[in-house]
């Protein structure tokens, strides 16, 4: 089934727009420099900025009631870091397998798959919240610690579509989004707490607007083409395939070889009477 669905899934492939953006910017032959002026580095650039923002809102909100959701739900006062730390420890596991995957599948699809699972953690924390189930709860932070582990690789993104020697600057420009998040997620979340009393059940609708929140950054993210990984491709071919750290061979030290390979041709093809 999968062989027979190879030959229409590239014939879409190869209709998307990004992918004809980068048949033209790709070298009309192996000494040509790509033409980088006909890729949308900057619009990329934008659009992965935003799905950084879309993630420090979330995160403003994880940082300011994960501990309190998580003390109002189980009740026991002496549990206040336990909610934070499911949610760290659960990024951190999840971003090693989600940087494994990002360099078999891509980057695109590696953080559309975490905007998805923070918008189902960020749901079910909510119904945890409003039925008080704490086993919810936990599960909730668990897959919204693995969401956001996925979606904080974003800025490697960043630094695919840029030369080496600029990548930092790349994974900054990137990075610069979580600002805007930073301001935008107290400005969202701040009026839906005024005037309320603090009750698990009052929690219910922060996090549902923390999985819209996650929504919006999978539209994001979706939008961004090509793959930022195709583009790493175009600009250093020559790397792709080849382990880290090998040097590529000059042309001074290849041809000592070829010479000890002439003369021991020559050595082999004499007769034997000049070898005795």
């Amino acid at each position: 089934m999968v062989h027979f669905l190879d030959r229409p899934l590239v014939a879409l492939r190869q209709l998307s727009p990004g992918y004809r953006r980068l048949r033209r910017a790709a070298p009309q032959s192996p000494e040509s420099p790509p033409d980088l002026s006909r890729l949308p580095v900057r619009r990329n650039t934008i659009l992965l900025a935003l799905c950084m923002s879309a993630l420090s809102g979330v995160f403003q909100l994880v940082a300011a009631v994960s501990s309190l959701t998580f003390v109002l739900v189980t009740g026991v006062e002496g549990l206040l870091g336990l909610g934070p730390a499911i949610f760290l420890v659960s990024a951190a596991v999840a971003s090693f397998q989600a940087g494994r995957a990002m360099d078999h599948f891509g980057r695109v699809p590696v953080i559309a798959v975490g905007f998805v699972a923070g918008a189902i953690g960020a749901v079910v924390t909510g119904l945890g919240a409003r039925y008080v189930s704490t086993p919810l709860v936990i599960l909730g932070f668990v897959v919204l610690g693995a969401s956001n582990g996925t979606v904080a690789l974003v800025r490697a993104a960043g630094g695919d579509m840029v030369p080496p020697e600029e990548r930092a600057r790349g994974i900054a420009r990137v990075l610069f989004g979580a600002v805007f998040g930073a301001i935008l997620g107290p400005a969202v979340f701040s009026p839906l707490f005024s005037g309320k009393e603090l009750a698990p059940e009052e929690l219910m609708v922060p996090w549902f607007a923390a999985g819209g929140f996650m929504l919006v950054g999978l539209a994001i993210v979706l939008n961004v083409r090509p793959d930022p990984r195709k583009i790493a491709e175009l600009i250093a071919p020559r790397a792709v395939g080849e382990p880290p750290g090998r040097r590529p061979v000059s042309a001074s030290s290849s041809a000592a070889p070829a010479s000890c390979r002439r003369s021991s041709q020559r050595s082999r093809a004499s007769p034997s009477w000049s070898r005795s």
